[in-house]
């Protein structure tokens, strides 16, 4: 008589409407990086699948999960956001502890940046999620030179991180836009098949503003 190995499976993730990023099964545990209000959380579960603590991830931002030896206790990923240089953090799911790792040996020229998160809506009246980081020093007394940017396909997820590029229009005063057009994942399976092909017009006019 022939055993069923499926009897043997578990689930200790069960599917869920949020889009699933990335994963490291560290120890006992899996660690799953959401997209969740258009940032990763990472949440932590035993291999019975019930939810522990999640890990303290900053807020507004973009984890990389970093794949090691099922003998690790710890997990190591690397956070990165509009104001913060990359940051490796070890993270233990049993003590619960945090620590850095290895952080980005890089200055800023500027002291502070303000990120906000607004909607826009687009030529055919769909509400469109945005970031916009600028200079705090600069606030909104003024018309500032902007830079919109935006990349809807292949369910890819645009969540905010640190670049170069950014750091520098940031660094010569301009307010740095991101735009999370529809073809993306950020907002699940829907918004990502509302962006394929002979589904919307040109790309461009998911940027026009009525």
């Amino acid at each position: 008589m022939t055993s069923n190995p499926a009897r043997f499976l578990k689930t200790p993730v069960r599917e869920s409407q949020r889009r699933i990023k990335d994963f490291a099964v560290v120890s006992s545990f899996v660690c799953v990086s959401y997209v969740e209000n258009l940032s990763n959380r990472v949440e932590v579960f035993d291999l019975f699948g019930r939810r522990q603590d999640p890990v303290p991830c900053p807020p507004r931002g973009t984890a990389r999960l970093f794949r090691r030896t099922l003998e690790s206790n710890s997990l190591l990923y690397e956070f990165s956001s509009f104001d913060q240089p990359p940051t490796i953090f070890a993270y233990d799911p049993t003590t619960r502890e945090q620590t850095p790792w290895a952080q980005c040996q890089l200055r800023l020229p500027y002291p502070s940046i303000e990120v906000e998160q607004v909607r826009f809506k687009s030529k055919d009246g769909t509400e469109i999620p945005m970031f916009l980081a600028s200079h705090k020093e600069m606030g909104a007394s003024r018309p500032l030179p902007t830079f919109l940017t935006g990349y809807g396909g292949f369910g890819t997820c645009r969540t905010p991180q640190f670049n170069a590029y950014s750091a520098f229009l940031l660094e010569c005063g301009f307010i740095f836009a991101v735009a999370n057009i529809r073809g993306g994942g950020e907002l699940g399976a829907s918004w990502h098949q509302e962006g394929r092909r002979g589904r919307l017009s040109p790309s461009t006019s998911l940027f026009t503003i009525p």
